[in-house]
């Protein structure tokens, strides 16, 4: 016999509740992206079917699917409830066969890091450099030496799928490469691999070893993407896979043939940030991939503490002064890092410069126009904390 309530039918709600609110959106295994109904951020809300909950990845609000629907709908918590037992009950016997098949496929993890590390180090190296893309690398701040070093290459999906081929026949067999599952690729119907089709240029995420974890792709104005900064990722793709697994805490600056770790470590929001400001310093820098995107800090401050850092320099975007959701999350990062038993400064410099990297540039050019033979520690940066 039927039951009208999700509880008795041991369903996560938060299923029903997406399908409820967006019944044209196709439901995917793990989680999907929606707009947030709290900060209006674009395809920045994510409800997660594993977990139950969704949260926002801009502005930081989180909870139960009780809390989202409520929010969307303007009813109480009991009215909402009410709703959504009512809307499974009167949902045919397809959409609830679809929404409780959600999750029961178990998506393989990506392949290890020596794994990922080889491929996208060839693949990285086989592409070029668009002149526009390297224009706006220069435009940052970069030069020529440094792009090369970072390894930010042109997306280039033939090279790409080519390349990808050609190290998947040479590396078959060996004890370190138990599979090849690298988020960017995956097998299309003919049953040959691919890289999934983007645009814009490739950034490496670089974890504490040196290696590259996977790649971020910068968009442009015109591109297909809506959002400036996406993972290569073929986590929705046939014999795909995504970057969760992945480390996403980007190093940069560090002495990757050492053991020890610097006595003081910078901190920002983005690899791209994170790579020219650490040139323009001569500071080693990490970076989070967004300022609630916190899950993975809390083991790298941890394992930067066991190798000699004592203090984190926070510079994030001076924005936290005018977004409550962007303070919030810098209130929590404070919080981890107490916790991992650091100090931390605030860095602050003028406002009318966003980020770190744009200040960082500005005292570049400036000390440039003062004097020719100025040394690169002027370019540092040595602001007072809050």
């Amino acid at each position: 016999m039927e039951t009208n309530t999700l509880e008795n039918m041991n369903i996560e709600s938060i299923k029903v509740v997406s399908h409820l609110l967006w019944p044209k959106r196709k439901l995917r295994i793990h989680d999907n992206d929606f707009d947030c109904p709290y900060c209006d951020g674009k395809g920045k809300l994510n409800v997660n079917y594993d977990k139950n909950v969704f949260r926002c990845n801009k502005c930081g609000e989180h909870g139960s699917y009780l809390k989202l629907y409520s929010k969307i709908t303007g009813n109480s918590f009991k009215k909402a409830q009410e709703d959504i037992n009512l809307g499974w009950h009167n949902m045919s016997s397809d959409e609830k066969k679809m929404i409780c098949a959600i999750g029961e496929e178990e998506d393989e993890p990506p392949s290890g890091i020596l794994s990922r590390d080889l491929f996208y180090t060839v693949c990285l190296n086989s592409c070029g450099l668009k002149d526009e893309h390297k224009a706006d690398l220069l435009r940052r701040g970069l030069d020529e030496k440094a792009i090369a070093d970072y390894k930010i290459k042109s997306f280039d999906e033939a090279v790409m799928t080519n390349c990808f081929n050609s190290v998947a026949k040479r590396v078959e067999g060996l004890p370190y490469i138990s599979s090849v599952r690298i988020p960017g690729f995956y097998m299309d119907e003919d049953g040959v691999m691919k890289c999934v089709s983007n645009e814009g240029y490739m950034i490496p995420v670089v974890n504490r070893k040196g290696l590259i974890s996977c790649l971020q792709v910068r968009h442009f104005e015109g591109d297909v993407k809506e959002k400036k900064y996406t993972y290569l990722s073929s986590k929705y793709k046939n014999s795909g896979v995504g970057v969760s697994g992945c480390e996403n805490i980007h190093y940069v600056g560090f002495d990757f043939l050492s053991e020890a770790t610097p006595r003081c470590v910078n901190l920002t929001e983005g690899c791209l940030k994170a790579d020219v400001a650490s040139f323009l310093s001569g500071r080693a820098f990490i970076a989070i991939m967004g300022v609630n995107n916190t899950s993975q800090l809390a083991d790298e401050l941890r394992y930067l503490k066991e190798h000699g850092t004592e203090e984190i320099n926070i510079c994030l975007d001076m924005d936290y002064r005018d977004k409550p959701q962007v303070a919030k999350a810098l209130a929590n990062i404070k919080k981890i890092i107490e916790r991992c038993g650091l100090e931390y400064n605030m860095i602050v410099w003028p406002e009318e410069y966003k980020g770190i990297d744009d200040y960082l540039l500005s005292k570049k050019k400036n000390a440039n126009q003062e004097s020719k033979n100025d040394d690169s520690q002027n370019n540092n940066c040595n602001l007072p904390a809050e």
